[in-house]
């Protein structure tokens, strides 16, 4: 609210782009709350824990999202603007990890037809995966929209700016 208010009456570009980054934050922020949220209830709950099969085939997963974030975290504060061999690195992650998790999805669906996994750790897998596979799409939107506002601005953006935006305060 105070940093719209702040923003130049004129600039309703910079007003639109400052809730399109809220909104992605927002958006994340709820899935990344959900996975919190989904395993503090496992343990709370004293669900058994997690086959072998499903433990490592998860920690492979999540070793690629930390990594797949962390790039995107330093693209977004140290480049001066998205450059195409950045765009495409993260796009190229991004359907690596979205093929992985579809991949952990049919190992799942296999185990339980196998009987081999109980209700309770695959429903925990399931939201795992549904929640990682929309933070992975939408930290790939935060990415596209820097890139689309490159394009329209004609000039790059500082490293670490909020792309015209007043500092979120």
């Amino acid at each position: 609210y105070h940093t719209l208010k702040r923003i130049e009456e004129t600039n309703t570009r910079t007003g639109r782009l400052y809730l399109k980054i809220y909104d992605l934050e927002h958006d994340f922020l709820l899935s990344a709350s959900a996975v919190a949220e989904v395993c503090s209830s496992h343990i709370r709950n004293f669900h058994s824990p997690l086959e072998t099969g499903q433990s490592s085939h998860l920690g492979r997963i999540k070793q690629e999202v930390n990594s797949y974030l962390e790039h995107i975290s330093a693209i977004l504060l140290e480049e001066p603007h998205i450059t195409d061999k950045s765009y495409n690195k993260v796009m190229t992650a991004k359907t690596s990890i979205l093929h992985s998790l579809e991949n952990f999805l049919d190992a799942q669906t296999k185990g339980i037809r196998e009987e081999e996994y109980n209700s309770r750790n695959s429903m925990l897998n399931f939201n795992l995966v549904f929640e990682l596979r929309a933070m992975v799409a939408i930290a790939a939107r935060f990415i596209k929209l820097y890139k689309r506002d490159d394009s329209a601005n004609g000039s790059p953006t500082e490293p670490g700016s909020t792309l015209g935006a007043p500092p979120l305060n």
